[in-house]
């Protein structure tokens, strides 16, 4: 079975990264997430008629942008996956990106944003490094890594795994992220404001990507 599995650890953009309990044998859309000792797993897959080679170029851009100019991917990746002005429930915790630089020496990319907590606190410029790496098996399998070095009040961990897999005429593109807050935000963080902060991100990053693989494919 041909695949391109894009692991990534990370923060929340994109987001998005080992796993199991979301399996491809159920066909349909899908989106749950589990909450167990601290650790929120959100898995999200979406079915979409697409052809495995402009979809593989479409992740070699994804990882170009995130490396060397991370606006574009706003426009389409990212899409949409700002904050919310309609819904109150989504502006409780609320994301400004800030800007990223990627150390072509070391592979490692940094992005700071501000994390705004409205009536409770206000976190400035935090800063997230990561590195990114590939590795190709080919016709077979493309396999993307990102590492977070960066653990504080907010933030313990985060990993997950994209993987793209062709399922007789169609190609399933599933995302499974792990995120455990630190102390400050896993105090303050419930199951029904880690769907509005994050949950929904994670779906819409599938959903656009899946819009885009079909776009790509036509």
């Amino acid at each position: 079975m041909q695949n391109i599995q894009l692991s990534l650890r990370w923060v929340g953009v994109l987001l998005f990264l080992a796993v199991a309990p979301c399996l491809f044998a159920a066909r349909g859309d899908t989106l749950f997430t589990n909450y167990s000792k601290g650790t929120y797993h959100t898995c999200a897959v979406r079915y979409v008629d697409a052809q495995m080679a402009p979809t593989d170029s479409l992740v070699d851009l994804l990882i170009y942008q995130f490396r060397n100019d991370i606006e574009p991917i706003f426009d389409w990746a990212f899409k949409g996956l700002g904050n919310s002005q309609s819904d109150k429930e989504r502006r409780e915790v609320q994301l400004y990106f800030r800007r990223f630089a990627f150390d072509e020496k070391t592979s490692v990319g940094t992005f700071w944003a501000d994390i705004v907590v409205p009536g409770v606190k206000t976190f400035k410029d935090v800063e997230v490094k990561s590195r990114i790496l590939k590795n190709v098996v080919p016709d077979k399998q493309i396999t993307t890594t990102m590492e977070i070095f960066y653990s504080n009040s907010i933030l313990k961990d985060a990993h997950g795994t994209l993987r793209i897999v062709k399922v007789d005429n169609q190609l399933a593109v599933r995302i499974d992220t792990f995120v455990t807050f630190g102390w400050f935000f896993n105090i303050f963080i419930t199951q029904r404001r880690y769907r509005n902060l994050l949950e929904w991100r994670v779906a819409g990053f599938v959903d656009n990507l899946s819009e885009a693989f079909n776009m790509a494919s036509r």
